[in-house]
C-alpha cells in the first residue's frame, strides 16, 4: 500500500443524537445551518431507529477492540471478539467481505496483536504479535487468500529481530517471512506493501529512514509460493501540489496496476445509489451554499429528505454508505454523524447512539 493510500483506510464513526444538536425541520427535511470547522452536523430525527424494524444487524468495532453484531430493533449487542486494546484498532476488510484484519496495542503497552476474523465461520485467530509501536496496516490480496503485515522496527523495540514482512495464507495461517533488503538496515527501514491488481505479486517498497526527506528506496516483489522477494523496477512519483507520493511499478517495461485496498463500508461516497430492488434512487446535491439529500421513486417523483452544508475540513456534506436492506439507506454527515433514511416515508433516524465510538464495518 502506498503512503498516499494508507491515509484513507480507516474512518472512526462517532455518532451523536439529535437532542444534543438541536435539529431544525422544514417541510419534513432538516434545515442545515452555517457552522464552524470540526463541529458535528445537525442530526435529523423523524423516527426512532427501532420503529424502522430493520432486520439486518450491523457489524461494529466499539472502542478498545470489541467487535459486536448489533440488533437494530432491540439495540442489543452480540460480542464477536474482545481483546482489550489500549486504543481503537486498525481495521481492514478483504474485497470479498469474508475476512477482517484488525490490530491494536494491548493495555500492557508492550505488545501489538494482529487478528484475523472469518465472517463465514465466526472464527477469530491471532496471526502475529510484535512489540508495541512500529508495525503497519495489513493489506489483503485481491482474492483475500493472503494477508501481508509489515512489522516495521521502532526504537522502543528491544531489538530488530522481528522486523520484516509476514505474509499469511488466510485459510491455513501458513506464513512466509520476507526480510529487509541489505541496503536498508532493519533498525532504520520502513517497508510499505501493496498487491498487484491481479494478485500475482506483493509489491514492497522499503525506505531507509536515516537519510532525511530524500529517502533512498528499495523496490522488490514477491510471488506466492516463491522463497524470497526479488528486485523490481519502480519509481516514486509525487503530486506537485500536495507532495503526496506513490510508487509506480514496472515489470518487463510495462506498468503493473496496483490493487486498491477495500475501504470500510462506513466511509461511503457521494455517487448516486439505487436500492437493490430498484425502487429508490438517492443522490447528493451540492450546489453553491446548502447541500441536499434527494430521493426519487420509480415514477420519477423526487423529494428532499435532509439538507446540510459542505464541511471544508472533512471535504463533504453527505456521504452515501450503502443500502442496509432495500428500504433503508445508511449515510453520513460531517462530525461524523451516521444516519438511516427510509425513502418510502422520508423518515430519518440516527444509526449509532451518543456513547458509541465505533468503526462501522458493514452488515
Amino acid at each position: 500500500m502506498s503512503i498516499r493510500r494508507r491515509k484513507i483506510i480507516i474512518i472512526c464513526v462517532l455518532a451523536t443524537t439529535a437532542a444534543a444538536l438541536g435539529a431544525h425541520f422544514v417541510s419534513g427535511a432538516v434545515k442545515g445551518s452555517g457552522r464552524g470547522c470540526g463541529r458535528s452536523a445537525e442530526v435529523p430525527t423523524t423516527a426512532r431507529l427501532a420503529d424502522m424494524h430493520i432486520q439486518q444487524p450491523l457489524l461494529l468495532f466499539l472502542a478498545h477492540g470489541r467487535m459486536v453484531r448489533r440488533n437494530l430493533t432491540s439495540g442489543s449487542d452480540t460480542v464477536l471478539s474482545d481483546h482489550g486494546f489500549l486504543f481503537e484498532p486498525s481495521v481492514v476488510r478483504s474485497a470479498d467481505g469474508r475476512w477482517i484484519s484488525y490490530s491494536g496495542e494491548l493495555t500492557d503497552e508492550r505488545r501489538t496483536q494482529y487478528w484475523l476474523y472469518d465472517m463465514w465461520s465466526g472464527q477469530d485467530r491471532l496471526v502475529l504479535e510484535t512489540p508495541a509501536w512500529g508495525g503497519s496496516i495489513p493489506v489483503f490480496s485481491p482474492d483475500g487468500h493472503y494477508l501481508a503485515v509489515a512489522a516495521n522496527y521502532d526504537s522502543r523495540w528491544p531489538d530488530a529481530s522481528m522486523a520484516g514482512t509476514y505474509v499469511f495464507d488466510t485459510s491455513t495461517l501458513k506464513a512466509s517471512r520476507l526480510g529487509i533488503p541489505a541496503a536498508a538496515p532493519a533498525d532504520t527501514a520502513w517497508t510499505d506493501p501493496e498487491w498487484s491488481a491481479d494478485g500475482s505479486r506483493l509489491l514492497l517498497m522499503t525506505i531507509d529512514e536515516r537519510s532525511g526527506r530524500e529517502h533512498p528506496r528499495e523496490y522488490r516483489s514477491w510471488a506466492p509460493g516463491t522463497p524470497a522477494a526479488t528486485p523490481i523496477e519502480a519509481q516514486w512519483v509525487e503530486e506537485p501540489q500536495s507532495g503526496i507520493g506513490h510508487s509506480v511499478w514496472r515489470l518487463d517495461g510495462a506498468e503493473v496496476p496496483v490493487f486498491e485496498q477495500r475501504l470500510l463500508q462506513g466511509q461511503g461516497g457521494n455517487a448516486p445509489t439505487t436500492s437493490p430492488d430498484g425502487s429508490w434512487t438517492v443522490k447528493v446535491l451540492e450546489p453553491d451554499g446548502e447541500a441536499a439529500l434527494e430521493v426519487t421513486d420509480r415514477t420519477g417523483n423526487t423529494r428532499r429528505v435532509d439538507t446540510g452544508n459542505y464541511d471544508g475540513c472533512e471535504g463533504f456534506a453527505f456521504k452515501l454508505v450503502g443500502w442496509i436492506d432495500p428500504a433503508h439507506l445508511v449515510y453520513r454527515k460531517p462530525g461524523p454523524v451516521t444516519l438511516v433514511v427510509e425513502p418510502a416515508t422520508s423518515r430519518v433516524a440516527p444509526l449509532l447512539q451518543t456513547h458509541d465510538q465505533s468503526y462501522l464495518l458493514g452488515w
